[in-house]
């Protein structure tokens, strides 16, 4: 992890591998022997067979068609490598890749250039909703409810309300006065409002009489345990440090609760 940037080759350098930090692996498909390889293939056996092995090598590198056509210890180490990495990115790793990859970016700002997975809160009918970006090259400008663009993350029932669960309202503010079922961001997670409130700020990670967790944004802690995390990473959540997201900026920080991980922002 650099500076709010997710890399996985730093936590995998175990592997010989590109994902996903460089892109995809490229791997050339196989092919069966015709009859103009036989010559090369009967010669690297040959090679191989009489122990000479840097001969038999030098006949693979000689011929490149070779090498989609013999299968060894090169190329299935590569795929073997390939699929480690996506197996370990899937159980560590991929709850504080999408917390670092989809980032609120509070009210919408016609003037403003959005990412992929930014999401927004915008008013349409005078209702507030949250938008994410799903287009890597979308206008400055474009309206978040332009599909082509951008998604809803809630959707209102056919009476035009904002139907039966969380009306979002934006980031919290001490000043304005919340009715129950209003829904507010808050350090990096949702909360849910139990109540009528003015100025009870909602509990950091937790619930009280006036909030209710609703989503966090963190890594969520019925998935991740520290004994599941490999040694730099625990070192890592072990000195609570912080790290920036230069894009925003914004300011995050790691820690455990009860043995489980969480990062949250923290300005």
């Amino acid at each position: 992890m650099k500076k709010g940037v997710f890399i996985i080759s730093t936590l995998y350098p175990q592997y010989d591998n590109n994902f996903p930090s460089e892109g995809v692996d490229n791997f050339e498909k196989f092919i069966d022997p015709d009859i103009n390889s036989l010559q090369a293939i009967n010669l690297y056996y040959q090679y191989y067979n009489a122990g000479n092995i840097s001969q038999a090598l030098n006949v693979l590198s000689t011929n490149q068609q070779l090498k989609r056509m013999i299968i060894n210890a090169e190329n299935l180490n590569k795929l073997r490598d390939a699929v480690m990495s996506i197996e370990q990115f899937y159980l560590d790793d991929i709850q504080q890749y999408i917390v670092e990859l989809v980032q609120y970016r509070g009210e919408y700002v016609a003037s403003v250039k959005y990412n992929k997975y930014n999401v927004v809160s915008y008013a349409t009918n005078g209702l507030r909703e949250a938008y994410m970006c799903v287009s890597a090259n979308t206008p400055v400008g474009t309206n978040p409810t332009n599909i082509t663009y951008w998604i809803p993350l809630a959707i209102r029932g056919e009476k035009g309300d904002a139907g039966i669960g969380l009306a979002f309202q934006g980031e919290y503010d001490p000043l304005k006065t919340y009715q129950k079922n209003d829904c507010v961001q808050y350090l990096g997670s949702l909360y849910g409002a139990l109540q009528t409130t003015t100025g009870n700020t909602p509990t950091e990670g937790g619930n009280n009489d006036y909030w209710a967790l609703a989503w966090n944004f963190q890594i969520p802690d019925y998935y991740v345990t520290m004994n599941m995390l490999s040694n730099d990473v625990q070192q890592a959540i072990a000195s609570s440090g912080t790290f920036n997201d230069d894009t925003l900026p914004q300011t995050y920080r790691l820690g455990a609760d009860n043995e489980r991980p969480y990062i949250e922002r923290v300005s």
